[in-house]
This record gives structure tokens, sequence and C-alpha cells, in this order.
């Protein structure tokens, strides 16, 4: 939710103004925007934030006497 807010918040910057219109096409030249989860890029085309090749499912295994985060095997 922090992400998004921050995302609307620079779209309205971006845009100068609070026209819908406006927000929606700043919103969608924004690239490369390091939130505190992702790094946002948008486009006419790709409204969504996080695509599934994205997601990874992790676990903490203990390894050479530390514990460890990774990416969960299948």
């Amino acid at each position: 939710a922090y992400d998004g807010a921050d995302l609307l918040f620079e779209a309205v910057r971006q845009a100068g103004a609070t026209d819908p219109r406006a927000i929606q096409k700043a919103m969608e030249s924004i690239q490369g925007y390091r939130g505190v989860n992702a790094v946002y890029s948008f486009s006419p085309v790709k409204h969504h934030a996080i695509a599934v090749s994205d997601l990874a499912i992790f676990e903490y295994v203990k390894k050479d006497g530390a514990i460890k985060l990774q990416i969960a095997e299948n």
C-alpha cells in the first residue's frame, strides 16, 4: 500500500495537476521507480505493478552454521 500511494503521488507530481487523465498519462510514463517492495515501470499497455515472474517463495535455512534466506526449492 505504501508503494501504491507513493507511485500515485509521483504521478500527480509529474502531471502537475489532479486531472485523472493527466495522472494516468504520467503514471504510464513512470520507469524504474524504486519503491520499498520493488522497482516499478509502467506503460500505456502495462498497468500492473508486479508480474508473476517477479514473485517467489522464500524460506529460511540453516547452512554452514548460519541462518540464511533463500528461494524455496520446488
